[in-house]
């Protein structure tokens, strides 16, 4: 006869089959936890930017000088310019939608009336819809001669991630930023966009957003405090979920050790 094989020797361990589930909760729960904070913080900074959109709304308007500025002094104030369009320096820029339609916002330089050396400012004049096909830029007219319009200022996105961020050959553009700006017309350019409100005859539509809502600074700050409302109820669930099954298993332990005869959780058995 052949010698018997022992049994594989196991070790049980509710120890840790109760720990290991106890910190990746923690771990999960302080996660949600922390991002339902920075989302309150984020509510928070968008919480004074609306009200400081709302009320540099309320300001007079201010000529917009043909010497350079300050971006951060003209943001989403109302401003009027006084100039002279350039159509050779126009951007339909892409993947504009209006009422569920796709079009564009066609934006044109402007030369800025006034002696001296030449200083533009790019003019977001409106929306247009896409033509049925893309390969035939939809016509818009541009004034002649000396315009007085009015709208606001906005400064320009500070950055704009894209897979290739080459300056654009056409005039339609996906993205717009000032130093792309620059590099692509060679001109000296204002650091803020005007939003033409001021009507002119090249049927464009003006449905511009209001200087704090969505559309125009992404996310207001009620919707920052919604994703904060659900990230804290997640964390809620976590821990509700964890003093659930945890304790019930803290309780289950300790019945094990106060049962009679009750193996110690750290003998080896033979299975």
């Amino acid at each position: 006869m052949s010698p018997a094989t022992a049994a594989p020797i196991t070790t049980t361990s509710p120890n840790r089959a109760y720990w290991l589930p106890t910190l990746a909760a923690w771990i999960m729960i302080a996660i949600t936890f922390a991002l339902g904070q920075w989302q309150l913080g984020r509510a928070s900074l968008k919480s004074e930017r609306e009200s400081s959109a709302q009320s540099r709304a309320q300001l007079d308007p201010v000529a917009l000088p043909a010497a350079p500025i300050a971006a951060p002094d003209l943001d989403l104030r109302p401003v009027t310019v006084r100039g002279t369009f350039a159509p050779a320096h126009t951007i339909y820029l892409d993947n504009r939608v209006h009422n569920r339609q796709p079009g564009y916002h066609v934006l044109t330089m402007l030369r800025i009336a006034a002696p001296g050396a030449p200083i533009f400012v790019l003019v977001n004049r409106g929306w247009v819809p896409q033509g049925v096909d893309r390969a035939m830029l939809p016509p818009v007219p541009t004034p002649e001669g000396e315009v007085t319009l009015e709208g606001v200022a906005r400064a320009y996105p500070s950055a704009v991630y894209e897979l290739k961020a080459d300056t654009p050959t056409s005039k339609v553009w996906q993205n717009i930023t000032l130093q792309r700006v620059a590099a692509a017309t060679g001109l000296i350019v204002q650091p803020v966009l005007v939003e033409q409100h001021s009507a002119t005859a090249d049927g464009l539509i003006r449905a511009w957003p209001t200087p704090s809502g969505p559309a125009s600074h992404g996310m207001t700050a009620d919707k920052h405090r919604g994703y904060a409302f659900q990230w804290f109820a997640l964390s809620a669930l976590l821990l509700g979920l964890w003093l659930y099954f945890g304790l019930r298993q803290m309780r289950q332990m300790h019945h094990l050790r106060q049962a009679p005869n009750a193996p110690d959780s750290t003998t080896p058995s033979i299975t």
